[in-house]
C-alpha cells in the first residue's frame, strides 16, 4: 500500500508538468510576436490586434508561472523571489510578466481580492 502511494504521487508529479518548452514560447512571443509598435500578433506576418496581445501575455504568464504553480510556497511568495519562477527568456528585469489565473485570465492578487469580498 505504502509502494503504490509513491507510484500514486510520482505520477500525479508527471501529469502536472508543462508539456512544452517555457524557454521558446518566451522566445517566440517575445521575438516574433511583438510588434514594434507595441501589441502582440497572431505570427510575424499579421498584424496586432488586441485578442492575440490578451492571448500571448497569457501565454507568456503561464511560461514564465506555470511548473511551479501548484507549490504551496509558490503561491504564498510574495516576497519578489524569483526563485519560484520558470526560466525566463532575457532579461528578468524587463521580460517578466505578472503570474495570471490560468481559467480567469487575470492576475492571481485580482483574484484573490475578489474572493475575498465577493465569497
Amino acid at each position: 500500500e505504502e509502494y503504490e502511494e509513491e507510484v500514486d504521487e510520482e505520477e500525479e508529479r508527471e501529469r502536472s508538468e508543462i508539456s512544452f518548452d517555457e524557454i521558446m514560447l518566451q522566445r517566440y512571443i517575445l521575438l516574433c510576436a511583438q510588434d514594434v509598435n507595441g501589441g502582440l500578433r497572431d505570427k510575424p506576418s499579421k498584424p496586432r490586434d488586441f485578442y492575440h496581445t490578451c492571448y500571448n501575455l497569457s501565454g507568456l504568464s503561464v511560461a514564465q508561472h506555470s511548473s511551479r504553480l501548484w507549490l504551496a510556497d509558490d503561491i504564498a511568495n510574495e516576497s519578489g523571489d524569483d526563485s519560484c519562477l520558470n526560466r525566463i527568456f532575457g532579461d528578468v528585469t524587463v521580460n517578466i510578466v505578472g503570474r495570471t489565473d490560468p481559467v480567469l485570465n487575470i492576475r492571481v492578487e485580482r483574484v484573490e481580492v475578489m474572493l475575498s469580498q465577493h465569497f
